[in-house]
């Protein structure tokens, strides 16, 4: 039976009357993005963490594009299990330990199959790589999330919400970079905030509005720290993250390093990369409150 056009007039302004007092509920998804060096990498290098602290793996999504000459794995082409990855040798930084203690912790806040981490994390080197734009950190960092942007519409996400910030880096500042590392820190964030909105990924709204800076204490070589102009990148890097209310700082330098496989005596172990992990999970959650 043919359908009256006065019925089809009525049911199409129906339908809209409802979407417009009942729309349909938007799907979020809740990225936090991890960058740094060698320590964020995870340069383990054979002292992995034990087996039984891995359990259970995260339920959250992980995105990875690792890169410098360290970093011949696969990058990631879809969202993954968070599992350590393949490059030169198996790398792991705080992301697992920081996705098990998300878990553990705020189950009734973050639903964790509605979460991802994008990991671009590189194999040593300064600062400057992370500079505006230039920098191949900043230019790979931006890559990344929008490849993981793009593949989330189709997963059934329309909106995504970037919380967090990961930084742990510093180690292999000289000269100025030192220096300048609060700044240049500082810097990094606000242009992560102005241009990831800026993304233009059909079908997905890019909020920023909640997001924090997590600064993770960079690790010293053996004991001592690289300095210029009288000061070091741990305290201009602290500096920063003490004044600025959306900025966490996270202590790392009472945990072990590795104890084969280099002798520069500056990577944290597969063990003190999951309570590092912890740590920036516990700050996030501090700090979002």
């Amino acid at each position: 039976m043919r359908m009256c056009p006065f019925f089809k007039i009525f049911s199409a302004v129906a339908a809209t009357i409802l979407l417009c007092v009942f729309p349909l509920s938007a799907k979020t998804f809740t990225v936090f993005i991890l960058t740094g060096q060698s320590n964020s990498l995870g340069a383990i290098k054979g002292n992995s963490a034990d087996e039984a602290k891995m359990q259970p793996p995260p339920k959250m999504k992980f995105w990875h594009e690792n890169f410098g000459s360290y970093c011949t794995g696969t990058k990631s082409s879809a969202w993954e299990n968070l599992l350590p990855q393949r490059e030169s040798q198996i790398v792991m930084g705080p992301e697992y330990g920081f996705a098990q203690q998300i878990e553990k912790v705020a189950a009734k806040k973050i639903v964790p199959a509605d979460c991802g981490i994008i990991k671009i994390s590189r194999d040593g080197g300064g600062n400057s790589h992370w500079k505006k734009p230039s920098g191949d950190a900043w230019k790979n960092v931006m890559r990344a999330a929008e490849n993981a942007f793009f593949a989330l519409p189709a997963l059934g996400y329309d909106r995504v919400e970037v919380r967090a910030l990961l930084y742990l880096q510093g180690e292999s500042d000289s000269g100025e970079e030192i220096s300048s590392a609060g700044t240049r820190l500082a810097d990094f964030f606000d242009n992560l905030k102005k241009d990831l909105p800026a993304l233009k990924v059909p079908g997905l709204k890019i909020s920023v509005a909640q997001m924090v800076a997590l600064v993770g204490e960079n690790a010293d070589w053996h004991g001592k720290d690289n300095s210029h102009a009288g000061t070091t990148t741990r305290e201009e890097l602290k500096k920063i993250a003490e004044s600025r209310k959306n900025f966490a700082w996270i202590p790392t330098r009472d945990q072990p390093k590795i104890t084969h496989g280099d002798n520069m005596g500056v990577h944290y172990n597969g063990n003190a990369q999951l309570v590092i992990g912890a740590r920036f999970a516990d700050a996030f959650l501090k700090i979002s409150r």
